[in-house]
Parts: C-alpha cells; sequence; structure tokens
C-alpha cells in the first residue's frame, strides 16, 4: 500500500550555520511507534532509546560538538545525507517538524513540516535529508 504524505515544508539539501543545529520532533499516533534516524555511515538512534509516548524530539550537531543521545546526536561528517525510517506497524500518523536552531535555541528556518499516514502495518517510509555544515 502506499504511504499518504502531505508537506508543507519539505527541503531536501540544507546548509547549516557554523553554531547551528537541527532540532527535530516527531509526533506520533496510534500505538508504539517504529522509527529509526540513520546516516549513509549506518544508524544514530532508535525509537527504542527513547521513553515510549507520543512524542519524541532530538538535535542533530555539527561533527566536534558534545553528544547526549538520544537527544543530542552528532554528526559524523560535514557533509551528510540523514533518514528517518518511519514504520506503520503500530503508528498511523506521525508528523515530522526539523528547524534550523540557532546557539541560543531560536528557530531559523523550517526545514521540514510534513505529515505521513497508513492503515496497512506493513508500510514504511524513509525521508531523507543532506546537510552541509558551516
Amino acid at each position: 500500500m502506499a504511504v499518504d504524505v502531505e508537506e508543507r515544508t519539505a527541503l531536501s539539501d540544507v546548509t547549516v550555520g557554523d553554531r547551528h543545529k537541527l532540532a527535530h520532533s516527531l509526533t506520533v499516533k496510534g500505538a508504539v511507534p517504529m522509527f529509526v534516524f540513520v546516516c549513509k555511515h549506518g544508524e544514530i538512534l532508535n525509537a527504542k532509546q527513547f521513553p515510549i509516548g507520543s512524542s519524541y524530539e532530538w538535535t542533530l550537531c555539527k561533527k566536534g560538538a558534545p553528544a547526549d543521545p538520544p537527544k543530542v546526536v552528532v554528526a559524523d561528517a560535514l557533509k551528510d545525507t540523514y533518514g528517518l525510517r518511519l514504520y506503520f506497524t503500530g503508528a498511523t500518523q506521525y508528523v515530522l517538524l526539523v528547524n534550523e536552531i540557532d546557539e541560543n535555541g531560536n528557530r531559523v528556518r523550517a526545514i521540514k513540516d510534513i505529515t505521513y499516514s497508513s492503515q496497512f502495518p506493513a508500510d514504511t517510509y524513509q525521508e531523507d535529508l543532506t546537510v552541509q555544515w558551516l
């Protein structure tokens, strides 16, 4: 089956300021969600690292920044492609918000604002984003 995708903002290739970060928020409807955040080098985090809930947040920082997984994860390259794999085994809807924020936590711009929906447990979807850090 197909996943319904409603894009409000959906950049696919961005350049991020030197001290800026990418704040991710994933809101889920349905039962226990399953998702994995990856880069081309491997898995960065997954749903099992968080307490079960309906809202998940993490921040992606430039290589060299201090990490505090799963809430703060660090890029392993200055340019990389990241993917968020969504599984609809338990969830029926995911809302992804990604914002570039400055060093004070102020929003600079919206990167992604997308809703994904499916009633079919076998459905999966991957949302990709290529990031170049200054």
